[in-house]
This record gives structure tokens, C-alpha cells and sequence, in this order.
């Protein structure tokens, strides 16, 4: 259980001020506190210097993240207010006053400047909700009369981006739709759009910030957000902010819409990800082990998956007693008969032995299950943040390649590191490959098949030889129930004790 909301002073302050619902704070000192996993630091004049994160992942895991502004200590959120409302430079000095209020789901600190020279005073409020990583900001202008307060807008708020966010991050801006750019390719100037949301995200932290107001000009340079306030200068500027990790249940907590950010894959795929990501779930609740619960995912989803299998296993064998029947006439009238002569002699082959000129396409069902499963398994374990901070034998994070050892060069593609996962599952599916053999093909055809397979094993082996350690730790273990499998099968017809033909074996994430 994390703490309940206290105070930590940094320095230069006496006990008393600690506790006293109003404490100034001087230019030189910060003030640093604790909300459940949050530990927040700001400066003397009410910037928010940074949020140092921790997540607690069902006990399998205590994920510590201190994501801190790196750039030369700019803070993550500062609000600039405009020259002309300053007589001189001494304004800036003048120590601000904290007031702190907390209710049943948040805790609040306002930062009130004292008068200046114009007769305005400056006020920023943070309200940080305590059971999600949410907050709002309000930055505006009092004064004692609606005259001291300018008629136009003279402030800028600079969110400051996390290297650690930015490093391999994507800028999105979304609402309805969902625009993911480059950071480098950005434009400069855009709008925040009223409850829209923008931001930048690696794999497993993000900061988005979303108005809470009226649309804002945006800009966007060196890793940061300018938003303008509004032209109204009587009016806040409100802004919402998520600053946490990239998990489902947290980013719908602070917004329905922030969700979305999860497995941009078509809607269905998606949908086979959250399936994906429930049973995983489920499987660290219980067993509080990452590589386990990797290892029993995969023979979940193959136990779920296997009655389609089992359809698509009978239907290639279909096809492969198709093939054998056919396949011997076709190669005969290829060689006797050219042009519209070989076409309709080629018919009148399918027409006589009953067989539909598409009949192969029944093969293509497996590759149907196949191709879906692996994209939606791929996301859900390339983006989940528990594979960030777990090791596994030399592995010390499943969230990047296993990295044996550091090769003396560098690799175009493969880069430098030596990878030694993907060739153990490489291994079992080119092991299932050679000791399969379908009675029903013909010789060539079954050294085709064969060929096709070993096809099949290399294409994967370069998909996911720069992937996730955990992602190839799950596909391994479908490759070895594969390869099991086929022994199984080999073993049983050898002994006369099968029935029918040896199926196709399959390289899949559910089989």
C-alpha cells in the first residue's frame, strides 16, 4: 500500500511551515510530495519540475520509473506569463504563496504570486487525482478589479517532454481519428482542439495533454508543447494531462478516449489483443512469473484456437489428396497441349475427378488463423509493460532481444548483438518440417511442401529476430508444441495406430 498524502521539505523550511496551509517558498528551494505512486517537485514560483512514477503490476513486478526532465532542467510543465505584465525584473523574485486542499479523489496545490507592479496577481493550480495518473492544470489572472486584469491574452504554458519518453516516442494527436507522427517531421504549429488529446509515447510511458476549455494554439520544437492561453485573458487556461504508463486499465481510467492509444491494429485484431491480454493477465495474477505465464499463454491459445485448427487441419489434408489426383494430369496436359487447347483440357481434368479449380484455397484457412493471431500477440506483448522490467535466465529484459553477447561489428539489419532465441525456435519448426511426411503426396509434391515450409521458418526467423525476448519466448514454445505435435502424429502412424494421413504441420501462435 502506498503511503497516504504527506509532506516532504527538501530545505529551508521549519516544521512549522510544513503543516500551515499557506507556506511561501523561496526561488532557491522546491518542494517535493507524495500522492499514492507519484512523487511530485515544484518550483519556487509554481512550475511543475517533474513527476517521478512507480507502478505496481499485480505483485509480479514493481516497475520504478523516474521519468525526470533531462533537458538542462527545464520543468515539465512551466507557465510563462507575458513581459507587460511586469514593471521590472525584481517582479519574477517575489516568493509565491502555497495553498493545499485535498477532497475524496484528489489533492490540490495552488500557487498564488503576490500583487505586481500592474496590480495582478498570477495563479497556477495543479489538481492531481489520486487513484489514476491524471491531473488538471489551470493557470490565470486576478486582480482586485476587473481593470487590473489585462484584456488580452499574455501567457505561454511549456510542457516539456521526458527524454525518456521522447527516445523512440511517437507524436499523436487525436480525436476521432488518430494521427501519429515523426517527431522530427512534425509541423511546428497546430491547434489542441477542445477534448482532444496530444502527446508522445514510447512503448510504456507517455505524456498526452488534453483542453479542457476552448481550442489552443499549439506549437511543437525541441521536444516540447507551447500552448498559447486564450485570447480572453480573463478566462484559465485548463489544461487535463495523463503523465503514466502505457496500460489499458490506467489510460481509461483518466479517459475512455486515451485507450485507443493501445493496439492500433483493425478493430477485430484489436479485440484478439485485449483476449490475448486478459488470459496473460490472468496467468501473472496467478502465478506472479513472467516467463510462465509467457510459456502457459501459448498453450492456452492454442487450446482455445484448436477447434479451428483441427477444420483447418482436415481441410488440408483435402487438398493434399486433391493435389495428388490432379496434379500428375495437369503436368500431362501442360506437356501435350498449349494456348485455349491446354485451358479447356485443363477443365475437363477438374470436371472429371470432381475437384474445383479453387480447391487450394481451403489450404489458405490455416494462414487465415495464423496471420491475425500472430499481429495481435505481437502487439500485446511488444507493448506490455510488465516484459519492460522482467529478466529471465541471461535475458535481462524481456522487452528488448535476448542480446547473448555484443558481437565486434555491427550487422546490417541484424545489428550488434547475437540473438541465440530465434534460432532455437527456427530449430523446432525445421525439426517438425523434416520428420513430417503426408503419404497421400507424391514424392515431389511432398519435397515441395517441405521447401515451403522451410520458407515459412525463415521469413519468421527474420520478423522476430530483432523483436521482444518475451514475444519469442511465446512463439518458441507454439514452435515446440508444433514439433511435439508432429512427433506425436509420426509416432502413431509408424505404429499403424493413426487414423487417416499426417496433416500439414503449422507455424502459428496458436497451434
Amino acid at each position: 500500500m502506498f503511503p497516504s498524502i504527506c509532506l516532504l521539505l527538501f530545505i529551508f523550511f521549519s516544521p512549522a511551515d510544513i503543516f500551515s496551509k499557506n507556506t511561501e517558498l523561496f526561488s532557491d528551494s522546491s518542494l517535493s510530495f507524495n500522492i499514492q505512486n507519484q512523487v511530485i517537485r515544484f518550483t519556487s514560483d509554481g512550475d511543475l519540475v517533474n513527476i517521478g512514477l512507480s507502478y505496481n503490476y499485480y505483485d509480479v513486478v514493481r516497475i520504478d520509473k523516474k521519468l525526470q526532465v533531462q533537458n538542462g532542467g527545464v520543468p515539465l510543465m512551466r507557465m510563462e506569463p507575458g513581459k507587460e505584465l511586469f514593471s521590472d525584473s525584481n517582479d519574477k523574485l517575489l516568493p509565491y504563496t502555497l495553498h493545499q486542499s485535498e477532497s475524496d479523489t484528489t489533492v490540490s496545490f495552488s500557487f498564488f504570486s503576490p500583487p505586481l507592479a500592474s496590480g495582478v496577481q498570477i495563479v497556477k493550480e495543479y489538481s492531481f487525482h489520486k487513484s489514476n495518473y491524471s491531473l488538471a492544470f489551470s493557470g490565470r489572472f486576478i486582480g482586485e478589479n476587473k481593470e487590473t486584469v489585462p484584456a488580452k491574452n499574455l501567457s505561454k504554458l511549456q510542457v516539456t517532454f521526458p527524454d525518456i519518453i521522447r527516445d523512440g516516442g511517437d507524436l499523436v494527436i487525436f480525436g476521432k481519428k488518430i494521427r501519429t507522427l515523426d517527431l522530427k517531421k512534425a509541423p511546428e504549429t497546430d491547434t489542441l482542439k477542445e477534448k482532444h488529446w496530444a502527446g508522445i509515447h514510447n512503448r510504456f510511458w507517455g505524456c498526452f495533454v488534453q483542453s479542457a476549455g476552448k481550442s489552443l494554439p499549439l506549437s511543437h520544437k525541441d521536444g516540447a508543447f507551447i500552448i498559447e492561453g486564450p485570447s480572453d485573458a480573463s478566462q484559465s487556461l485548463s489544461l487535463k494531462v495523463y503523465y503514466g504508463p502505457i496500460i489499458y486499465k490506467e489510460l481509461y481510467k483518466a479517459d475512455p478516449q486515451l485507450g485507443r492509444l493501445l493496439y492500433r491494429l483493425p478493430s477485430w485484431i484489436r479485440w484478439l489483443s485485449f483476449g490475448f491480454l486478459l488470459i496473460f493477465d490472468f496467468l501473472l495474477r496467478v502465478l506472479h512469473s513472467v516467463p510462465i505465464s509467457l510459456i502457459l499463454l501459448s498453450v492456452c491459445v492454442k487450446i482455445v484456437l484448436a477447434p479451428l485448427f483441427k477444420i483447418a487441419d482436415r481441410w488440408q489434408k483435402e487438398v493434399n489428396r486433391q493435389s495428388s489426383l490432379i496434379q500428375p494430369r495437369l503436368d500431362e496436359i501442360k506437356r501435350k497441349y498449349k494456348g485455349e487447347e491446354q485451358t479447356r483440357k485443363t477443365l475437363e481434368a477438374y470436371k472429371e475427378l470432381g475437384i474445383s479449380p479453387l480447391y487450394s484455397l481451403k489450404s489458405l484457412l490455416s494462414a487465415a488463423i495464423q496471420i491475425p493471431v500472430f499481429f495481435a500477440a505481437y502487439h500485446m506483448l511488444s507493448e506490455h509493460i510488465v516484459l519492460s522490467c522482467s529478466s529471465f535466465l541471461w535475458i535481462k529484459d524481456l522487452s528488448y532481444p535476448d542480446q547473448l553477447f555484443k558481437l565486434p561489428f555491427s550487422i546490417p539489419f541484424f545489428g550488434e548483438y547475437f540473438n541465440i532465441l530465434p534460432f532455437i525456435m527456427t530449430s523446432f519448426t525445421i525439426g517438425a518440417s523434416w520428420i513430417h511426411a503426408d503419404s497421400s503426396l507424391s514424392r515431389s509434391l511432398q519435397k515441395k511442401q517441405r521447401k515451403n515450409l522451410y520458407w515459412m521458418a525463415a521469413l519468421f526467423f527474420l520478423l522476430l529476430y530483432r523483436s521482444p525476448a518475451g514475444m519469442v519466448i511465446y512463439w518458441t514454445m507454439n514452435n515446440i508444441l508444433a514439433f511435439l505435435s508432429t512427433v506425436f502424429e509420426v509416432t502413431r502412424q509408424k505404429y499403424g495406430k493413426g487414423k487417416g494421413k499426417l496433416s500439414q504441420p503449422v507455424i502459428s501462435a496458436g497451434n
